[in-house]
């Protein structure tokens, strides 16, 4: 089974990790690529952790939704994926080296105006047209720690089906669904992120030698990539909980046949048969982060799993109306419905496309800065 590497060593043949970063499923390390075989000096490197690397089913799994995400090639506003390389019989995922941070670092911040959320959801539409174009059914994972922010400010989509793995390996029992979950808050902002190599062309990666890289953060400062609630089997194929919640509240569960996703973020259906959704429930997963950016908080909010689907499926979305500046007034009525359309229970009265909710978005900008 393949190991965890750290600061200073090499991957395969040629990448030199000068950065760690550990997520409940996979690590990411932060690489030179002593080769440039992908015309960049500086990548990053996905792959499963070495306590589930294991599990031959898992890496073939990780194998093949990592290769549909190469497949969606490059995009403006979508995380490019180069390759996927067998090192130590496990597959490694290479992409490219971000480093403007995540949408979740920015909610809450007062420099992030209105004008600002709608370019950033004008972008992660056309990052989301451009995958289903290239047959991406739907990304099942929309939230603020998978939306990045380039150097230039621009939004990209990552962990395209990433998701799903987890699905195939987590079992849940109706218990399950009203057990008290915690939600912590106070985790700091995950430390990958990812960017467009044009980006560094104006604001270059500097040549570090590896001895005065950054060492990672102290063990008592959590360095996750993601914010999801992992499963151990149990004896007998159950499951139980074994790591901790994100930011807000963001944690996922994954179960086959039933829930796959993070659990602020998914759409009413997707508590009910995650395998059949499709992109109208990413679309609902994007309400829920415009209105977090509006608002500065979440539409719903729970402490079991059961009460996030009933909320999800029946309560009525706060408007949000009163958290635009007056600045804006005249435009927040449609703004509001905006979100509203995203947030419809049944997923038939959403924008039937991001096509359509990128024109609506679009017309709202365009009224802004007249």
């Amino acid at each position: 089974m393949p190991s965890s590497h750290q600061v200073g060593d090499r991957i395969g043949d040629g990448y030199e990790v000068f950065a760690v970063h550990r997520g409940g499923m996979s690590l990411v390390y932060e690489v030179e690529d002593r080769r440039r075989r992908f015309g960049e000096r500086y990548v990053a490197v996905k792959t499963l952790a070495p306590e589930l690397a294991g599990d031959a089913l898992r890496r073939a799994r990780f194998e093949s939704e990592c290769r549909l995400w190469v497949r969606l090639g490059r995009h403006p506003h979508v995380v490019a994926a180069f390759a996927v390389e067998s090192i130590a019989s496990a597959p490694h995922l290479i992409l490219e080296r971000m480093t403007g941070g995540d949408l979740a670092a920015r909610v809450g911040d007062p420099s992030v105006d209105l004008p600002t959320c709608l370019r950033w959801g004008i972008e992660f539409c056309l990052g989301m047209e451009h995958a289903v174009r290239q047959g991406l059914r739907c990304h099942r994972d929309v939230k603020p720690g998978n939306l990045m922010i380039a150097a230039d400010g621009s939004l990209r989509v990552t962990d395209f089906g990433i998701a799903g793995i987890r699905d195939e390996f987590a079992n849940w029992e109706p218990d399950d669904l009203e057990r008290p979950i915690e939600l912590d808050s106070t985790s700091p902002p995950q430390p990958i992120s990812y960017d467009d190599p044009r980006d560094r062309v104006s604001n270059p990666t500097p040549a570090i030698p590896i001895a005065s890289r950054p060492e990672p953060p102290p063990a008592t400062m959590p360095n996750r990539i993601d914010d999801t609630l992992e499963f151990e089997p149990r004896p007998g194929g159950r499951t139980e909980d074994s790591t901790a919640w994100g930011r807000g509240g963001s944690a996922s569960l994954t179960s086959t046949g039933a829930l796959l996703g993070t659990l602020p973020y998914m759409a009413p259906e997707q508590f009910v048969d995650a395998h059949r959704v499709d992109m109208r429930a990413d679309i609902y997963g994007f309400g829920v982060v415009l209105y977090q950016l509006i608002t500065k908080r979440l539409p719903f909010q729970a402490d079991t799993i059961a009460k996030f689907a009933r909320r999800h499926a029946v309560e009525a979305v706060p408007s949000v109306t009163p958290s635009i500046a007056k600045t804006h007034a005249r435009e927040a009525p449609a703004i509001d419905a905006i979100v509203h359309k995203c947030l419809a229970k049944d997923p038939n009265d959403r924008p039937a496309s991001f096509e359509q909710l990128r024109r609506k978005l679009e017309a709202s900008l365009a009224r802004l800065e007249r």
